[in-house]
């Protein structure tokens, strides 16, 4: 069944699990179909802070060029929850839209993720490594950090007292010595989508060049990860900073036409 008696609908809140941090929003397109690519979008916030809304204007765009899709929410990181606790969050996701793709009318697998920032990390591990290779079709990457065993940067983030390292030791769940860093804890490479590409999915990798928050060699990182696993993918660098544009409702870097197009290329 794909357009007849089907209309725009967007549902709110829709529960994946208990409470406020296990909800999506949910837009079907009025064409929607079992046979078009379905969208996930996990949002940024540093894996502590956010909400699905942060790509609501995203997922919007995207709606008007015919794509459905779901925005979720995901347990924060805390002294008792690592990335861990935030793939099972994202697994049982999936597994409630597969549950209700036949109302939906929406395809059981084969899912495009995107995520910004802290959801691109966690779009990219999941598909790499949790999924079981059918339920994620495509990965985009918007500003995501990719590799965190990179020593000079952990050195960086201690002399300058980086607040971001603590809740990267939170996501991780290991801390690092602050006075002998190196080697770095095996987690760290664990919690790395660059280090731990067994599915092999095709990823759009956006960034921008002013990014001080990811810097833009975790682009080329994970780009160079992947060509040499042989995985289709494409990289674009843009004049940007980290937030790419995405909440200024103008959407200057065109990013809702990139995902476009790549996604008609793949599908």
């Amino acid at each position: 069944m794909s357009g007849k008696g089907q209309e725009h609908q967007r549902l709110f809140n829709i529960a994946y699990g208990e409470g406020l941090r296990k909800q999506m929003d949910v837009f079907l397109h009025e064409d929607r179909s079992p046979n078009k690519p379905f969208l996930i979008f996990v949002h940024g916030g540093s894996w502590a802070f956010g909400s699905k809304l942060l790509l609501g204007g995203l997922q919007e765009d995207m709606l008007q060029k015919g794509y459905s899709s779901a925005s979720i929410n995901y347990s924060f990181v805390g002294p008792a929850t690592n990335y861990t606790h935030l793939m099972n969050d994202l697994n049982a996701a999936v597994d409630e839209i597969q549950k209700q793709s036949s109302s939906w009318n929406i395809p059981k697998e084969q899912y495009i993720l995107i995520g910004h920032s802290a959801g691109a990390h966690l779009s990219l591990l999941f598909g790499y490594s949790i999924q079981n290779g059918k339920d994620i079709k495509g990965i985009v990457s918007l500003a995501g950090p990719t590799d965190f065993t990179n020593e000079a940067l952990v050195k960086a983030m201690i002399a300058n007292k980086h607040p971001l390292l603590n809740l990267i030791e939170l996501m991780v769940g290991k801390p690092v010595d602050r006075q002998n860093p190196i080697p770095l804890p095996a987690e760290y490479k664990a919690a790395s989508p660059a280090y731990q590409i067994k599915h092999l999915v095709p990823t759009l990798i956006l960034h921008g060049k002013k990014d001080e928050t990811v810097h833009m060699s975790q682009a080329t990182t994970l780009a160079t990860a992947l060509k040499a696993k042989k995985v289709n993918h494409e990289i674009i660098m843009l004049d940007a900073d980290h937030s790419l544009g995405l909440f200024d409702g103008k959407d200057p870097h065109k990013i809702s036409n990139q995902l476009f197009n790549w996604i008609e290329k793949i599908k």
